[in-house]
């Protein structure tokens, strides 16, 4: 019966502001539960005449886990070396490092430490192509304060690029101007996302279109953050391939994101092999090389959420890895760790699929120090090799008026570089 109801009606508010899900978890119908969940992908967001969600309203603790993640499922950790190398890009601001030899080695593992490693940690090597990350950063950071200056900045960059650049060679600088400027453009990309990734056949499909249908109408980028957290194919391609399409549509939004800024510690776990802990050894050395996060980050208040995660991974079966629990400290709001759960304070639901989760969205373009790197245990008494604990480093708050002209100049300072370059070959 239930495949031949259409998906508006299921999700529909009844007299009593409940919907079928709320009427099936409230009377303990674990079946019709698991059915409207995980065959129909009913929407869990809902809240009924007293403020409750479906999972709110569970009266056990066998019902709640029935709206949970399958543990079997990575969301909150990092298990194979391109996850590594897709989340975290480790930057010197010293160029030579010559700061780092001035330390006293004590063993020869310390030594060792000193090198700058190879692999994901030499995305940045020039003193010129940092400077160039960090004015983008810091005029991303300064756009996002006012819609109008994005649109501007963006098209005086795509004036810049179009009079530079090899148009049949650029396409990408193309697609990055039109995701801020563009709103049919970002949604189109996405939903083309959502039709080769998730397919219709997917449980989740209808879902993910009314989602994004709620953007489309509202331009409120709420709706794609709940997108971003369903377990579908959709987070993955975002993740691996097409940061931008969700990032444009975040990043234009952030004023409106204000009440969800986070402070405090979050969590994520991470197997690794020891080439990589000594990529974090290297970089606690000295305060000028920094963690970049380069695509979306999800992350846990809960402690044992990202524990949990890291436990599922048998890394006794995968050969030269051990177990890492990153922490991510914000000291102070920070604009790019995004609270998905429910925040009482303010009488904001959950936007996070997963209650249960308290996840905290980490962005792109964020930046962190490593402060220590520790052995530890696990909360319920299983070893953790290591712990990385990482702290928010926070630009200072600068005009666009100033940084924009900064960032341009490197950009143009760059391409003339590059123009040069290829004439002398």
């Amino acid at each position: 019966m239930l495949p031949n109801i259409a998906y508006s009606e299921l999700n529909r508010l009844e007299s009593n502001d409940s919907t079928s899900l709320h009427e099936a978890t409230l009377s303990g119908h674990k079946e019709i539960v698991w059915l409207l969940l995980h065959e129909r992908g009913c929407q869990r967001h809902q809240r009924n005449n007293h403020g409750l969600t479906a999972y709110e309203v569970a009266k056990t603790d066998e019902m709640r886990q029935l709206f949970h993640r399958p543990s079997n499922i990575n969301r909150f950790c990092d298990n194979l070396d391109q996850d590594m190398q897709l989340t975290f890009e480790i930057i010197s601001l010293t160029t030579n490092d010559k700061a780092s030899q001035s330390h006293d080695a004590k063993d020869d593992a310390d030594e060792n430490d000193e090198i700058m490693p190879g692999g994901f940690v030499q995305g940045l090597q020039t003193k010129e192509e940092i400077q160039r990350a960090l004015a983008f950063a810091a005029h991303c950071r300064a756009c996002l304060q006012s819609k109008g200056m994005i649109y501007i900045s963006c098209f005086i960059g795509k004036y810049i690029y179009n009079n530079h650049h090899d148009h049949n060679k650029h396409v990408k600088q193309k697609e990055f101007y039109n995701s801020f400027i563009d709103k049919t453009f970002r949604i189109t990309e996405l939903q083309n996302i959502i039709d080769t990734e998730v397919l219709f056949t997917h449980p989740e499909y209808e879902k993910c279109n009314e989602l994004l249908s709620i953007y489309s109408n509202s331009g409120k980028c709420e709706s794609l953050l709940q997108l971003y957290t369903l377990e579908t194919p959709f987070y993955k391609k975002l993740r691996e391939k097409q940061v931008l399409p969700l990032f444009s549509c975040i990043a234009l939004n952030l004023p409106y994101l204000k009440r969800r800024y986070f402070r405090g510690e979050s969590y994520r776990g991470v197997t690794m092999t020891n080439d990589d802990l000594r990529s974090y050894r290297w970089a606690l050395k000295n305060n000028d090389r920094l963690i970049q996060i380069k695509t979306f980050a999800s992350t846990s208040t809960d402690r044992e959420i990202a524990e949990s995660f890291a436990q599922s991974l048998e890394t006794s079966s995968i050969e030269n890895k051990i177990s890492v629990l990153m922490t991510f400290r914000f000291p102070q709001v920070c604009d790019t760790a995004i609270n998905l759960g429910k925040i009482p304070k303010y009488d904001l639901p959950c936007l996070s699929e997963y209650e249960d989760e308290s996840e905290i969205l980490i962005l792109p373009l964020t930046f962190f120090r490593v402060k220590n790197i520790e052995i530890n245990n696990l909360s319920n008494g299983r070893q953790l090799l290591y712990i990385i604990r990482l702290e928010n480093v926070l630009f200072e708050k600068a005009s666009v008026l100033h940084t924009l002209p900064a960032y341009m100049k490197l950009c143009i300072k760059h391409e003339y570089k590059k123009q040069k370059e290829k004439h002398h070959i």
